[in-house]
């Protein structure tokens, strides 16, 4: 015997003929449509045998062959509920929201495991472009900042050899005043000091050709190459430029000076002027009107104490103190560059990681709902899975 919810109707509406059901009885009247009319729904449950006998409590009435029996409900609109085998669909919306559910799952796992926004580029392809580009910038900004680092070590390299050229040149002016100055010594004694005056002229020769990771670190001559530097002569200056931006050699720059040194200590020994470190003639006699230098190749073309007054050791020291000074502003322009630019590379970080860096508080609620929908769909699922059990026990 089949069990069907049947539905209890107060009120008897029927134009056309059929069975109809008015309280708890079935009026067998004669239908062409063969469809009850009903309203005003109530429950009961009724009973259909197997010989089309439809049974509600105690009573028994007889249907005439018919047994199909239609749920209607409160509007008077039929409800049709097929039971169907070869397609669940209850199962198939359960498992299209069972994949979507642990697709953004995955996703937000993804998200926590990586600590970027930004995993797949088809997320947010205009928020992918725009912090590429800023990734490159501050590549850029970390490649220029390294090469402002370097700047300042080779102006620190210069300035500790011009700070010796200082002291060798003190020297010299010691030498002087103890060499050619004191009536007490003797020849043999004014030949020792020549001597040491010599080498340090041949030390501040060498001292010159000084590199930094094969770079001169010294102008002795021009940007040909060909014409010699001078000292506080534009025309010959000798620089090396360093950019200071992220833009590359459409950006700001620094230009390193490399200093004068042989100018600086070659000069005219009348007026103290600058000159040429190859016109330096420093065995003329001392007094006329010649180029002296502090600075020679060998100790033979060095110049002894007596060639030179005390006035030309003050123009020399006055000269050094000048480099430094220029090597000084130099190392003060681009430290500051460089604390600029690590100024900039922290904020671009910073906006980069606005665009690209995930939300650890956002993205956790979303993996804790995810994590709760796919575990409900896919309960879900297993119950839609069941349906079938029921067809199984109708075949039964």
């Amino acid at each position: 015997m089949l069990c069907v919810i049947m539905q209890r109707y107060s009120k008897k509406r029927n134009k056309r003929g059929g069975y109809q059901i008015h309280g708890n009885n079935w009026d067998n009247t004669p239908s062409r449509s063969h469809e009850p009319i009903l309203s005003s729904v109530s429950t009961e449950q009724f009973y259909v045998s197997n010989n089309n006998s439809v049974l509600s409590g105690k009573s028994q009435h007889r249907s005439a062959g018919k047994t199909l029996i239609d749920l209607t409900n409160q509007q008077g609109k039929k409800t049709k509920m097929p039971l169907n085998i070869t397609t669940n669909s209850a199962a198939a919306t359960a498992g299209y929201y069972l994949a979507k559910n642990q697709a953004a799952l995955q996703r937000s796992m993804t998200r926590l495991a990586s600590g970027k926004k930004i995993v797949s580029p088809y997320e947010d392809p205009g928020s992918l472009s725009v912090s590429m580009k800023i990734n490159a910038s501050i590549s850029r900004l970390a490649g220029a900042q390294n090469n402002l680092q370097n700047s300042i070590s080779f102006l620190e390299v210069q300035d500790g050899i011009l700070s010796s050229v200082d002291s060798i040149v003190n020297r010299m002016n010691e030498l002087k005043s103890l060499g050619s100055q004191d009536p007490m010594k003797s020849a043999q004694d004014i030949e020792s000091y020549d001597n040491e005056f010599r080498d340090l002229q041949v030390q501040l020769f060498q001292m010159s050709n000084e590199t930094f990771n094969g770079v001169s670190l010294f102008a002795n001559y021009a940007v040909d190459g060909k014409t010699e530097s001078k000292f506080r002569d534009a025309s010959t200056n000798n620089t090396v430029s360093v950019h200071t931006s992220s833009d590359g050699f459409g950006g700001s720059k620094i230009s390193l000076h490399k200093v004068a040194f042989l100018g600086a200590l070659t000069m005219r020994s009348d007026d103290f002027a600058a000159a040429e470190f190859n016109s330096a003639t420093n065995g003329a006699t001392a007094g006329s009107a010649n180029v002296f230098s502090f600075a020679a190749s060998t100790s033979s073309e060095a110049m002894t104490l007596d060639k030179v007054s005390a006035g030309v050791f003050e123009q020399a020291l006055a000269n050094i103190a000048y480099l430094r000074a220029q090597s000084g502003g130099t190392m003060s322009r681009v430290i500051i560059a460089a604390d600029n630019l690590s100024l900039q590379k922290t904020n671009m970080k910073a906006a980069l990681g606005r665009i690209s860096d995930v939300d650890i508080v956002e993205e956790t609620a979303e993996l804790a709902k995810y994590n709760i929908l796919t575990q409900a769909s896919a309960a879900m699922l297993a119950q839609a899975n069941t349906t079938s059990d029921i067809a199984l026990m109708l075949l039964r």
